[in-house]
């Protein structure tokens, strides 16, 4: 991969937050803004709006699975200026609206508890069995 590409992509994931302009782009990997963009896409397989698209709504999967913070917020801080916009790209995507995902992930988590709960009572009952025989 271009090393210049393989830069760009450590820096989105790393400042996804921020507004995305090729142009500055492009200047940061002194290319055009034109030559940037076919290049992104012939060697990462999408484009760069796609790209970062992608890495927000992934950071607000985990941001929904693993904390109670408010949905607006989670767009807020992910780069989204539009709640509703964050919450029509992030059903496209994954189907749900944040708020169902949230509450899918916290059924899912509750659901795996007893299991866990299960799987630690039995292997403690026989560390007790072994241990008397």
């Amino acid at each position: 991969m271009d090393p210049r590409i393989s830069d760009l992509l450590v820096w989105l994931q790393n400042e996804y937050r921020e507004p995305v302009r090729i142009p500055e782009l492009a200047k940061r990997c002194c290319l055009s803004p034109s030559r940037l963009s076919h290049l992104f896409r012939q060697q990462v397989g999408d484009t760069i709006l796609g790209t970062v698209l992608k890495i927000r709504l992934e950071k607000a999967a985990e941001l929904l699975a693993f904390t109670a913070r408010q949905v607006a917020e989670i767009a807020e801080d992910v780069g989204f200026g539009c709640t509703d916009h964050f919450t029509r790209m992030f059903c496209k995507t994954y189907g749900k609206t944040p708020t169902e995902y949230r509450k899918a992930k916290q059924q899912a988590a509750e659901q795996a508890i007893p299991a866990c709960a299960k799987f630690k009572r039995s292997g403690s009952m026989r560390a007790t069995r072994g241990s008397t025989g």
